[in-house]
């Protein structure tokens, strides 16, 4: 690992709870469908910037973070793609969740929890940010602010607001 990785690993207190895939590593395959039934695939997604945020509608800090994926949509929706994987919940669950909350951002349903475990996860909410290579680039678990978030998109050369 470089040294501007450990930076960006030792400045999160809870990058530990995440423990594969490594930044610098190629970001896992994998294929979800979202709540409407369309099937993602990541390896499709090569050649844009890709956020993926592991959350769950149970998950305050989860929720509160959320909205920012939103904002952020609406300014990068041509030059990023954001991800929000919720983690074995029903559709039903997190189809109300999203319509109540006019979300407008792919949510994919990984209901058996096989994606979030290829990801390592188990704190949650988890983001990782994706180069256009489909390189993980920076990690982060827990609540993301604005600045936040923009420290660790300018790591996929993303600058957020």
């Amino acid at each position: 690992m470089n040294e501007s990785n450990q930076k960006t690993e030792s400045s999160n207190p809870f990058a530990y709870l995440v423990k594969k895939p490594k930044i610098g590593s190629p970001v896992p395959d994998f294929e979800l469908s979202d709540i409407t039934g369309k099937k993602y695939k990541i390896q499709d997604l090569n050649g844009k910037p890709v956020v993926i945020n592991f959350w769950a509608t149970w998950c305050p800090p989860c929720k509160s973070e959320l909205p920012l994926f939103q904002d952020l949509k609406a300014i990068h929706s041509d030059d990023l793609v954001i991800l929000a994987v919720n983690i074995q919940e029903s559709k039903v669950t997190v189809a109300s969740f999203i319509e109540n909350n006019k979300y407008n951002f792919p949510v994919l349903l990984d209901e058996n929890g096989m994606v979030t475990d290829e990801f390592g996860v188990f704190a949650y909410p988890a983001t990782f940010f994706i180069d256009k290579e489909g390189i993980i680039r920076s990690h982060y678990v827990g609540q993301l602010n604005k600045e936040l978030l923009q420290k660790n998109l300018e790591t996929i050369g993303i600058d957020a607001w």
